[in-house]
């Protein structure tokens, strides 16, 4: 009987895929496990270095870019382990974490899933506030954050969500390390097909904490070079932090679990800022030169362009692929 099903997730980065395997079989111990490794239709060679390296690998490819949700869920099907993990390709095992994990979640049944602590590449923590993406992912995601009434705003829809959850600690599994029972997994309508990259694990933890306690067993570890894993033309918008897709992906989630209102506020927000940010760069050209003053603005238009293009679909949370 397998016992734990490893779901990994290529996308060109087959030196990184084949690290990470790699150190899955020289540090799992006493467990029966299997890998699953699910290609993007990279074209990078990483089938026939598996072939060469790791022969017992499982591998499929999708036969095109289908992002983390979609190929991860294909992984899941092809699971017969009794416990799935998704582990990101940029990771690496420096200790037994699964036998560990598979122990505790043995040990209590009321456990959903679990994630560990990510170091980065010199061991140190890399710091992820485990209660901080539920709000800072309505509040970051408007044009003004550190606005007062936003915060409010973000506050109260925050409140709310955390009221349909029975997990109160921690808000989310990062996707990088996401352990749970298979069956709970399917269960729980497995990760949202709509998603293409970004905000799945959030969605994923919210379903999971509907069904018992999500757990950060932080006295475990592995090693998460953060990135690595993410294509290299995700860049992020003007002035958030975050990229096109992973605001794009926000937007849906924020409709999914805070509703509508905070949705269209948000969205208000970008619309009513477009002639504002133009204004505010033709005061700054008219005073200061003009040096490419146009150039932000435009930029945020396109991109507010382009969620808005997928306006009616989130509103009505209809099925689709939110790529940007």
């Amino acid at each position: 009987m397998i016992d734990l099903s490893i779901i990994i997730v290529n996308y060109k980065t087959p030196e990184l895929t084949l690290s990470c395997i790699k150190s899955i079989y020289e540090h799992t111990l006493n467990i029966n496990f299997e890998i699953i490794l699910i290609d993007n239709d990279s074209s990078d060679g990483i089938e026939d270095l598996l072939k060469s390296k790791f022969p017992k690998v499982l591998f499929r490819n999708t036969g095109y870019n289908s992002g983390f949700s979609r190929a991860n869920n294909m992984g899941a099907e092809l699971a017969s382990g009794k416990y799935i993990v998704l582990l990101n390709s940029d990771t690496q095992l420096i200790d037994n974490v699964f036998g560990q994990c598979l122990k505790r979640m043995e040990d209590n049944q009321n456990i959903s899933a679990v994630g560990v602590t990510m170091l980065d590449a010199e061991k140190n923590t890399s710091f992820v506030d485990p209660n901080f993406n539920l709000l800072g992912n309505i509040q970051y995601s408007f044009v003004t954050p550190y606005n007062f009434l936003v915060k409010k705003i973000s506050n109260y829809y925050t409140k709310r969500l955390k009221k349909k959850l029975v997990n109160k600690y921690p808000d989310y599994i990062l996707g990088a390390f996401f352990l749970c029972r298979l069956e709970d997994f399917k269960k729980a309508g497995k990760m949202d097909n709509n998603l293409f990259l970004y905000a799945e694990d959030l969605d994923l933890s919210c379903k999971m904490a509907q069904k018992g306690d999500l757990k950060l067993f932080d006295d475990l570890s592995i090693i998460h070079l953060e990135g690595g894993s993410t294509h290299k033309n995700e860049v992020p918008a003007t002035f958030f932090s975050r990229s096109p897709q992973m605001q794009l992906s926000n937007l849906y989630f924020i409709r999914k679990w805070y509703g509508v209102t905070p949705f269209l506020l948000i969205m208000l927000s970008y619309w009513a800022f477009i002639p504002f940010y133009f204004l505010i760069r033709i005061m700054k050209g008219l005073l200061n030169g003009w040096k490419k003053e146009f150039e932000a603005p435009v930029q945020f238009t396109k991109q507010v362009t382009r969620w808005s293009a997928f306006f009616f679909s989130i509103l009505l949370l209809k099925d689709n692929f939110y790529k940007y």
